[in-house]
């Protein structure tokens, strides 16, 4: 748990206060003593650290450490191995508004309402989409599944699968 000093104003940095167990529902903040400052700054121009949008969805964990989320027409990626950090640099613009997300070995698979785009890159700043998308919309989300070899979405012409062979319908 993480908690600001008193009087900081809206714009305060949030200390180290105490470890609970996830099962733990309270705890009290004796206001003795803060620990380490949560880090939302890596020291470069822009890098900001930012919350997690009031709105985002469809969270998944990646590969080096690397989590994404959607929220509207954007997909969101967090620092590696600080998931509570999802800077500002890291946004990626999507043409369609973000059903949910799929990955299968290192292939993020980010589908729309109009299409799928595969997103490859071993960090953040280096994830970028493949060249063509899929245009296959996946009308829910909770249909998505992510396999060893692929990840398979319900589209208006059935069952989209994407993967190591390419797409297809089913």
């Amino acid at each position: 748990i993480y908690v600001t000093q008193p009087g900081e104003g809206e714009d305060s940095d949030y200390f180290f206060l105490k470890e609970i167990a996830v099962a733990s529902t309270t705890t009290t903040d004796n206001a003795e003593s803060r620990g380490a400052l949560l880090a939302t700054y890596d020291g470069t121009v822009g890098s900001s650290w930012l919350p997690p949008p009031v709105n985002g969805h469809s969270i998944i964990a990646m590969w080096n450490g690397m989590h994404g989320m959607l929220s509207d027409k954007y997909l969101f990626l967090c620092e590696p191995d600080a998931p509570y950090a999802w800077p500002f640099k890291y946004q990626k613009s999507l043409r369609s508004a973000g059903v949910a997300l799929g990955k299968w070995a290192q292939n993020l698979v980010v589908l729309t309402t109009a299409e799928a785009i595969i997103y490859q890159g071993l960090d953040p700043l280096t994830l970028a989409p493949l060249p063509s998308s899929i245009d296959s919309p996946c009308l829910s989300a909770a249909g998505v599944v992510s396999m060893g070899d692929g990840v398979a979405w319900p589209s208006n012409e059935g069952i989209a699968w994407v993967g190591d062979s390419g797409y297809r319908n089913l």
